[in-house]
């Protein structure tokens, strides 16, 4: 997440979505800062998406990459927002721009029960046909490691994830109760 960026649209999906996804359930947010935000501009951050950051540091040259991206001992939903997305299967460096996708199989093992969701914008400028495979194959290795998935496929692209098959139920049927096409849901 880039300070200049901060107030964007797709910074209003991301708000979209944490109110629909599990309402009236605190949120924390992992926000993956590439620069540095101070005290205010991270309470702005916490109001305009509505929850609670956990970690608050740049975490480009973090020291311990995995502590810079663990959502640690929070015990409800989280909401990663790295500055670019997920990276595919078969990647395995992660970075300051980027998730790997054993590191969001582990960040959702730590909350069974809730919802792992991802601001995945990794696809670039691709079409819909190539951005749609691209998360059927996410969504596909996820799925062997017992993390059950849920596309968003819009401009602003997400991951939902959760290993309670239940709560994606719900998460799905949130978003189709918001009028969000299912044509824009990829399972």
């Amino acid at each position: 997440m880039q300070l200049d960026y901060f107030g964007d649209t797709y910074d209003l999906a991301k708000r979209f979505l944490i109110e629909r996804l599990a309402p009236d359930e605190p949120w924390a947010i992992v926000p993956m800062f590439t620069d540095q935000w101070n005290g205010e501009q991270i309470a702005e951050y916490e109001r305009l998406l509505g929850g609670k950051v956990l970690r608050g540091e740049c975490i480009t040259g973090a020291p311990d990459w995995q502590q810079a991206v663990t959502a640690g001992d929070w015990h409800g939903h989280v909401f990663y927002d790295p500055n670019t997305g997920i990276r595919r299967p078969g990647v395995d460096q992660g970075s300051a721009s980027h998730l790997k996708l054993d590191e969001v199989i582990l960040e959702a093992g730590r909350r069974p029960l809730h919802i792992t969701l991802v601001f995945d914008q990794s696809y670039a400028n691709a079409k819909r046909d190539e951005k749609t495979k691209v998360m059927r194959e996410k969504l596909a290795y996820l799925s062997e490691a017992g993390v059950y998935g849920l596309g968003y496929l819009c401009q602003a692209p997400f991951l939902i994830l959760s290993l309670d098959k239940d709560a994606i139920g719900r998460a799905r049927e949130n978003l189709l109760d918001a009028g969000v096409p299912a044509s824009r849901l990829i399972a």
